[in-house]
């Protein structure tokens, strides 16, 4: 099966980097980690719609990329 490479809107991550979902605080840990992650590439594992099997990409935090924040994206927790 074909798996388009980026990460989607309405993605669920499960790992980003060290950084777990079930984590205490996951949005807090998120923002620690890409704060002291920029330019380093960070390895995630989503799940993706209607799949059940997760998959991994790798997104690097960084400035200067067009718009806010160093992730280019709002994560919001479930």
């Amino acid at each position: 099966m074909f798996v388009s490479q980026g990460l989607k809107r309405e993605d669920f991550i499960l790992t980003m980097g060290s950084v777990s979902a079930a984590a205490a605080q996951p949005l807090s840990a998120v923002a620690t980690l890409v704060q002291t992650s920029q330019n380093v590439a960070l390895p995630l594992s989503v799940l993706r719609h209607p799949s059940t099997t997760p998959i991994t990409l790798t997104l690097t935090p960084r400035a200067n990329w067009g718009g806010r924040g160093l992730l280019g994206m709002h994560i919001v927790p479930l």
